[in-house]
C-alpha cells in the first residue's frame, strides 16, 4: 500500500536522546557494527548508539546530517547551513575525516578529498532503516579513518511485497518525493526505489551592504537503488546491490560575495555484492564494494574580474573486499577472523580563463592500497555478566608500510538493566592522496581511546 503524506512548514524539533523506549529494550536491540555479526546490544562492552525506524520517521523532515548532530559526542558545522552545504563530522573532538562512515558495512569515502571524508548529502533519509553510531577508536575491525568512531548507515530492505512513498513540501521552496518498492519471489527478493528533493533555499552570504541582489542558492538531489537478495538455501545467501546519488547546489563566492553563476555538483555510485553463510557454530561473510565519485566546480560568472571562467572536475574510484568468519569455539568463546583490502585513485583536471589567457592543468592519477589480517575473541562467563573483547590488525600499506592496532573491552551486567563499561583501543588514519601528493613520506596518524561508564 502507498501512503503518501504531506508536510508543510518547518518540522518541529524533536530531540533523539529523549527516547521513550526502556533501558531494557535498548540493551536488547540487536546490532552489527560492534563486532561485524549481529549481536544484543548487552552482549558487547561497546559504547554503541542504535537511531531506529521509528526516531527516523519522527523526523523525517531533517537530514541524515541533522540527525546525527544531535547525538552526544557528534558535532557535525554546517549541518544547519543551505540544502547542499557539505557538514563536516567531528565524533568526541575527532576532526573532519577522522570517523569511518559506512553504508551497510561498506566504507564509504571520496578518496579525491583532503582528508577522504565522505558527502551525508550522498545518502537520502527515506532509504535508511537504522543508524548505528560507535564511538571510539575501532580500527581494529574497520581499519583506517575509525579514529573518533564508526557511523553504519543501514538501508531499507523488506521481504514482504509492498510498495511505500511519501511526499512533502516545506520553507524555502524545499519540495521532496520518493517511491520504493518491495518484492518476494521465492527465494528471490527485490528492493528498490527513487528520491528526489529540490529546494529554491537561501544566499549562504550575507549582504551586509542590504542591496537585495543576492540570489537564493538552490538544491537538487536525485537518488535510486536496486537489491536484489537470493535464497540459495537455508544458510546461504546472495545480495547483488546498486545506488546512485546525484545532486547540484548553488554556491557563493565568499562569505560576503554572491555569485550567480557558481555551481558544485556530486555524485557516487556503489555496486557490490555480499554472500552470507551461517550453519550451526560457524558464520562466513564477504563483501565486495566498488564505488566511484564525481566531483565539480563550476564558474561562468561574467561579472568577476580576474578569472572569468572555472572548471574543476574530479573523479576518484574505491575498491573494498573483506572476508570474515565467526566461530563459536567453545560455549563462552567466539573468535572473530578476517581480512579485508582496499584501493583508492582518483584524478582531477582544472581549466581556466582570465584576463592571461586559458589556463589547463591535469594532477596525474595516483593511487594506494592497503590489505590487512584482523582477529578479535569474545568471552564470557557462564552468566553471561562478564564480557571480554580483545583484538588486533595487522595492516599493510603500499605507501608507508605496515602498522597494528589493539582492542581490549570488558564489561560487566549488574543487573537486566544496568551494566559497566570500559575500553581501551587503538586507531589510525592512512594518509589521503591528496595529503601524499605533496608528501610522500607522511606515516599514519594515529591514536589510543580510553573510556569507562555505566550503561
Amino acid at each position: 500500500m502507498a501512503t503518501f503524506p504531506s508536510v508543510l512548514g518547518q518540522k518541529k524539533d524533536l530531540s533523539l536522546n529523549d527516547s521513550s523506549q526502556s533501558n531494557n529494550r535498548t540493551l536488547e536491540d540487536v546490532v552489527i557494527t560492534a563486532n561485524k555479526i549481529a549481536q544484543k546490544q548487552n552482549s558487547t562492552g561497546k559504547v554503541i548508539t542504535v537511531i531506529n525506524q521509528e526516531q527516523l520517521i519522527a523526523n523525517a523532515g531533517r537530514t541524515v546530517a541533522q540527525i546525527l548532530n544531535e547525538q552526544v559526542g557528534l558535532s557535525l558545522p554546517g549541518s544547519l547551513s543551505n540544502a547542499g552545504t557539505v557538514p563536516s563530522i567531528y565524533m568526541r573532538g575527532a576532526s573532519s575525516g577522522r570517523t569511518l562512515i559506512l553504508i551497510d558495512g561498506n566504507p564509504v569515502g571520496d578518496p579525491s578529498m583532503i582528508s577522504n571524508e565522505f558527502d551525508l548529502n550522498l545518502v537520502p533519509l527515506d532509504q535508511i532503516e537504522r543508524i548505528e553510531i560507535l564511538k571510539g577508536s575501532q580500527s581494529t575491525l574497520y581499519g583506517s579513518d575509525a579514529i573518533g568512531g564508526v557511523i553504519n548507515i543501514i538501508t531499507k530492505k523488506s521481504s514482504a511485497t509492498h510498495w511505500s512513498g511519501g511526499a512533502s513540501t516545506g520553507s524555502y521552496g524545499t519540495q521532496k518525493w520518493n517511491i520504493q518498492h518491495h518484492n518476494n519471489w521465492g527465494k528471490l527478493n527485490l528492493n528498490a526505489g527513487i528520491d528526489q528533493q529540490t529546494a529554491t533555499g537561501f544566499s549562504s552570504a550575507t549582504d551586509i551592504k542590504n542591496t537585495g541582489k543576492f540570489d537564493p542558492d538552490g538544491y537538487e538531489n536525485k537518488s535510486w537503488f536496486v537489491k536484489l537478495q537470493y535464497d540459495i538455501k537455508p544458510s546461504l545467501q546472495a545480495t547483488l546491490f546498486t545506488r546512485k546519488t546525484a545532486y547540484t547546489a548553488a554556491i557563493d563566492y565568499g562569505a560576503f560575495m554572491d555569485d550567480k553563476d557558481d555551481h558544485f555538483k556530486n555524485a557516487t555510485q556503489l555496486t557490490g555484492t555480499e554472500i552470507k553463510y551461517q550453519k550451526n557454530k560457524t558464520k562466513v561473510q564477504f563483501q565486495y564494494q566498488m564505488s566511484t565519485q564525481d566531483r565539480s566546480y563550476k564558474n561562468d560568472s561574467v561579472d568577476k574580474t580576474y578569472t572569468i571562467y572555472e572548471d574543476n572536475q574530479y573523479a576518484g574510484k574505491s575498491h573494498f573486499a573483506d572476508l570474515l568468519v565467526a566461530q563459536q569455539i567453545h560455549p563462552n568463546i567466539q573468535w572473530i577472523v578476517g581480512s579485508d583490502f582496499r584501493y583508492g585513485s582518483y584524478h582531477q583536471t582544472y581549466i581556466s580563463w582570465s584576463q592571461w589567457g586559458p589556463y589547463n592543468d591535469q594532477f596525474k592519477d595516483t593511487f594506494q592500497f592497503q590489505n590487512a589480517l584482523y582477529s578479535s575473541l569474545l568471552l564470557n562467563d557462564s552468566k553471561n555478566k562478564w564480557l571480554l573483547e580483545i583484538g588486533g590488525r595487522f595492516n599493510k600499506q603500499s605507501r608507508y608500510g605496515n602498522n597494528q592496532t589493539f582492542t581490549v573491552s570488558p564489561s560487566y551486567k549488574i543487573n537486566s538493566e544496568w551494566r559497566i563499561l570500559a575500553n581501551i583501543s587503538s586507531g589510525f588514519k592512512a594518509p589521503s592522496l591528496y595529503q601524499l601528493s605533496y608528501n610522500e613520506k607522511l606515516l599514519p596518524e594515529k591514536s589510543v581511546n580510553a573510556d569507562m561508564g555505566i550503561e
